[in-house]
């Protein structure tokens, strides 16, 4: 039989359907045995928050809003009052970093401390590292934020709390 099919000219396709057969075999196999999408870091190309720490008017707000452009390139900005006995603020409007894992992340932005105070007209960097939720519906998940300034010298602020006003959202349609 193995003589007369490699002399007949269905050799060809029938060389042709175990290839097929094979090569779908091992697509299934390593499907399988794949982790699900939840398992892999997830990454996204823009995050944004807003609110405050404890109560209201305790000067710890915070407004960011850090992106990827149409060209890949980090833009955003990143304001944040430091704390409740100074009168500085940071303006970053530099995006350094943006790295996003499920629901948590951080980025890095340089920017400006103004005001007046120690520290004031001088240039930081702001490390911020934060859980938030993916999508805009409100959910009673609690958004966590940590904000460091600091210079390569010293560290100039540092909060961190539960989110009382506000949340941190990473956008469903902004994920990659």
């Amino acid at each position: 039989m193995g003589a007369r099919l490699r002399r007949s000219g269905r050799a060809g396709l029938v060389t042709f359907l175990v290839v097929i057969a094979l090569v779908g075999s091992a697509i299934i196999a390593s499907a399988a045995v794949q982790p699900k999408a939840a398992a892999y870091p997830s990454t996204a190309n823009r995050v944004r928050g807003h609110g405050y720490c404890s109560y209201p008017f305790s000067r710890t707000h915070f407004d960011f809003d850090i992106r990827t452009d149409s060209s890949k390139r980090l833009v955003g900005r990143f304001v944040t009052q430091m704390g409740v006995a100074s009168p500085l603020t940071f303006y970053g409007n530099r995006p350094a970093s943006l790295f996003v894992s499920g629901t948590s992340g951080q980025f890095e932005i340089w920017g400006q401390v103004r005001g007046n105070g120690p520290g004031a007209g001088a240039y930081y960097k702001a490390t911020v590292k934060f859980t938030g939720q993916i999508g805009e519906a409100y959910t009673y998940r609690r958004s966590t934020i940590d904000i460091t300034v600091a210079s390569p010298t010293k560290t100039l602020y540092t909060k961190s709390c539960t989110i009382s006003g506000g949340r941190v959202v990473i956008p469903k349609n902004a994920r990659t």
